[in-house]
C-alpha cells in the first residue's frame, strides 16, 4: 500500500507505471490453477507443490540434457526422447500461434454456448444482436478475401451462410519468464451480464500492416490499431471455407499522433459514422488492449508502453 503513495509524483516524472502492472503477476498464476485442476482437491496445497516442482524438475533435465547433446554422445533411446521433446514444443507452437474462438457461457437466447451449437443464417443473427453494420462489413471482407479474381457472390447467398456467434478469444501470449506461451481470453458479452456485472466489451490490439523489424520507439504503434468488440463469429461460404472474423469498431488516433500531455500517451477517438465498424480475421486480433476514458465515449488514452514495449 505504501507504494500508492509514490504513484503521483512517478507518473510526473517518468510518464505510465508498466512495472507495477498487476498482470504479470496474474500470469503466474496459471501454474498454480493447472496444478489444482490436476489435483483431487483434497490437501490441494501438497499436490500443488508437489506437482509444479516434479514439472520443473522434468523441464530442467530436459534443459540440461539438450545442451549436453551437443558436446557429449548420448545413448541412442536419449537423442530419441530429445528428438520428441524439441517436436512436442513445436507442435504446441503451432497450435497456439493464432487466437482461437470459444463460446464461452450463455449464447443467444440465453441458451449454454457450446461447440455443437446450431448454426444460424447471417442475416437471422444481424437481426437478433441488432447489427445491421454486419452485413456491409462482412461484404468488404469477402471483396479483399476472395480467391483468384472470383466474383462475389449473389447478396442472397450472403444472407444466408451459417454463422456460429462466440463470447470470448483465446489469446496466445509469450511468457514473462521461460519459453513458451499463456492463454489470456479476450471475452464480449452483448445482450447478458458478465459475471453479474455490466455488459462487457474488451479493447484489443489489431494488425493493420506488416510488423517492424526494427525495435520499437516509444509512441510506435508498430502498424496495429486499437478496436473494440461489437461481435465473433465464424461464417461458412458457399464454397464451403470457414472463415473466422470479428466486427471491430476501430479507433483513429487524436492528432498529434505522439505521445503528448501530461500522461505521456497516446490518445484516440471515435471515428465518424459510416467509418467506425470494420471486419477483420481473428488471426488479425494480437492482444487485449489497455485503454484508460478521459471523455466517457469519446476519447481514451492508450497504454501502449505496457502492451507493445514491456
Amino acid at each position: 500500500m505504501h507504494l500508492l503513495s509514490h504513484y503521483g509524483s512517478q507518473i510526473t516524472d517518468f510518464g505510465t507505471l508498466p512495472q507495477y502492472s498487476t498482470e504479470v503477476m496474474e500470469a503466474l498464476y496459471n501454474p498454480l490453477k493447472d496444478a489444482h485442476r490436476c489435483s483431487n482437491r483434497v490437501d490441494a496445497a501438497e499436490q500443488i507443490l508437489d506437482g509444479i516442482t516434479r514439472d520443473y524438475a522434468i523441464q530442467i533435465r530436459e534443459l540440461n540434457l539438450m545442451a549436453w547433446s551437443h558436446d557429449v554422445k548420448m545413448p541412442a533411446e536419449v537423442q530419441k526422447m530429445l528428438k520428441d521433446v524439441a517436436a512436442d514444443r513445436q507442435d504446441v507452437g503451432r497450435a497456439r500461434r493464432e487466437p482461437k474462438l470459444e463460446m464461452n457461457g450463455p449464447g443467444l437466447g440465453g441458451k449454454q454456448g457450446t461447440a455443437k451449437m446450431n448454426s444460424t443464417p447471417l442475416t437471422s443473427l444481424v437481426e437478433e444482436l441488432g447489427l445491421p453494420c454486419l452485413i456491409e462489413g462482412f461484404t468488404v471482407y469477402l471483396k479483399l478475401n476472395m480467391p483468384g479474381g472470383r466474383p462475389l457472390p449473389d447478396t442472397e447467398k450472403i444472407y444466408n451462410y451459417r454463422t456460429h456467434y462466440y463470447s470470448t478469444i483465446s489469446m496466445p501470449v509469450a511468457q514473462l519468464q521461460g519459453e513458451g506461451k499463456v492463454i489470456h481470453r479476450v471475452r464480449l458479452s452483448r445482450k447478458r451480464e458478465f459475471r453479474k456485472g455490466k455488459s462487457r466489451a474488451d479493447w484489443v490490439w489489431v494488425r493493420r500492416r506488416e510488423q517492424l523489424r526494427e525495435e520499437l520507439q516509444v509512441g510506435q504503434l508498430d502498424g496495429k490499431a486499437v478496436g473494440r468488440l461489437e461481435g465473433l463469429f465464424s461464417v461458412r461460404d458457399d464454397m464451403g471455407r470457414k472463415h473466422e472474423v470479428s466486427l471491430v469498431e476501430i479507433m483513429r488516433l487524436r492528432v498529434p499522433a505522439k505521445p503528448w500531455g501530461k500522461e505521456g500517451m497516446i490518445r484516440m477517438e471515435r471515428c465518424e459514422e459510416g467509418k467506425r465498424t470494420h471486419v477483420v480475421r481473428i488471426a488479425n486480433i494480437e492482444e487485449m488492449a489497455h485503454v484508460i476514458p478521459l471523455e466517457e465515449g469519446k476519447l481514451w488514452l492508450v497504454n501502449n508502453r505496457i502492451d507493445l514495449i514491456t
